[in-house]
């Protein structure tokens, strides 16, 4: 969905950017390969992650000399193709850069028109699930067995650090994972490994989907600070 609600965009595998407006498509237009991510920018301009490979621009524009209403989809630009695989993309807590996450397990941070640097590397072989909030931070999930779940933030200058890590296990017979995101503000992770800080209990927490299952990862009812032993924290 769009910043203020007024309209949404949808991509496919065939590469096919759709643009909906009061529940009906009002227009189309093809992107240069199958589209991974989407992500709005303003309330009339996104980012599109197609064909593993290229971050592309695009703007809602009205057409010249038609009725109000009539919206077409308009390429701006090409931010980047040449980067490698890449698997997923999100905002930074900032909204300033945006976090690009790449198959060979690393995160990129790229301002828009300017060179990525990179700001975090995995050490492990397992693919990488990314989420973003514009409070907390970044949310990496990695399905090993067990999965690992990192948080890492932002802070004023605009760097980024590790703030989280640990071991989640997750009931998932056939270890497919698909997404990550967050159930309610209130309840991101927060503190250090194995730790949860003292904060009131909420009813929802991250989210994970398992295939076909969602699972809601929720604070165990505990007061106080409370360490958690790597794996005990086990989905709702």
């Amino acid at each position: 969905w769009a910043p203020d609600g007024s309209m949404a965009v949808s991509g496919n595998q065939a590469g096919e950017l759709i643009l909906w407006q009061e529940a009906k498509a009002v227009a189309t237009a093809q992107a240069p390969g199958h589209i991974g991510a989407l992500i709005w920018s303003s309330a009339r301009t996104f980012f599109v992650l197609s064909a593993d490979e290229k971050i592309s621009e695009w703007q809602v524009k009205l057409q010249k000399g038609s009725a109000p209403g009539n919206l077409s989809l308009h390429l701006n630009r090409i931010l980047q193709e040449d980067l490698g695989v890449l698997t997923s993309l999100g905002w930074a807590p900032d909204r300033h850069f945006l976090i690009l996450a790449k198959a060979d397990l690393t995160l990129l941070c790229m301002k828009p028109g300017d060179a990525p640097s990179e700001i975090w590397n995995s050490y492990t072989e397992n693919p990488m699930i990314l989420s973003t909030h514009k409070e907390y931070g970044i949310f990496v999930l990695q399905p090993k067995d067990p999965g690992v779940l990192y948080l890492l933030t932002q802070n004023e200058s605009g760097e980024f650090e590790e703030r989280l890590n640990f071991d989640i296990n997750l009931e998932n017979p056939s270890r497919t994972l698909i997404s990550i995101t967050q159930a309610k503000p209130e309840s991101a992770l927060m503190g250090c490994y194995g730790t949860w800080p003292n904060v009131a209990q909420k009813e929802n927490g991250p989210q994970v989907t398992s295939g076909r299952k969602k699972q809601t990862l929720q604070k165990p009812k505990f007061q106080g600070q409370t360490h958690l032993p790597a794996g005990n924290l086990m989905p709702a």
